[in-house]
């Protein structure tokens, strides 16, 4: 897990692109798939990105191995937490349980946040 002040907070670096630049790209809004649960995915050639509805600007991008028949999926996730920090974190899902898996490390990663603030 990794905190940036939004001046060093690099989405573009970090990630490839940020959630707000992937929508803004030609042609690429119409072809985010509604994977249910406010889960919205994108496949290019190399990676999938994950978009979620209840976490704006949040974006995981993924890229798979294992076997077809069941595929896991290694993602970093970033997105703001207030108008000066980010949040970027590793997870690893299932194709099948990504919304649960997701919600599940960011949920982890909050709770650090929320120990750092306390002290």
């Amino acid at each position: 897990m990794t905190l940036y002040w939004i001046g060093h907070y690099n989405a573009s670096r970090m990630q490839g692109f940020s959630a707000d630049q992937l929508a803004k790209l030609p042609g690429r809004d119409q072809s985010f798939v509604a994977v249910g649960d406010g889960i919205s995915r994108f496949n290019d050639e190399h990676y999938s990105y994950f978009t979620r509805a209840d976490l704006p600007g949040y974006l995981a991008r993924c890229y798979r191995t294992g076997a077809k028949s069941r595929p896991e999926l290694y993602c970093s996730a970033g997105y703001r937490l207030t108008p000066e920090i980010g949040l970027i974190y590793d997870f690893r899902a299932d194709a099948d349980d990504f919304a649960e898996r997701s919600r599940a490390a960011d949920a982890r990663a909050r709770k650090v946040v929320e120990r750092l603030q306390a002290h």
